[in-house]
């Protein structure tokens, strides 16, 4: 679709997805853009991540960095 100048919108918490389409879209030459949503107090804010999509993984990996917190404890005895 995009190759036939369509724009499309993709909305992901997938890493994989996000790397996938980097990575698949660089090799393709296609003009791509990375935004990252954050909720700050009751509004929302979108912030253009392009060219370092970094923050993206780090927020996505928040939930994992707590799981395996948990399971530290629970091996701890704690």
């Amino acid at each position: 679709m995009v190759k036939g100048n369509i724009k499309v919108l993709v909305n992901s918490h997938s890493p994989y997805m996000i790397e996938a389409l980097k990575r698949y879209g660089t090799k393709a030459q296609i003009p791509m853009a990375f935004y990252l949503a954050n909720k700050e107090g009751k509004q929302s804010t979108i912030k253009d991540v392009t060219t370092n999509i970094s923050p993206i993984f780090e927020q996505l990996s928040e939930p994992f960095d707590t799981f395996d917190e948990m399971d530290s404890q629970v091996l701890q005895g704690g």
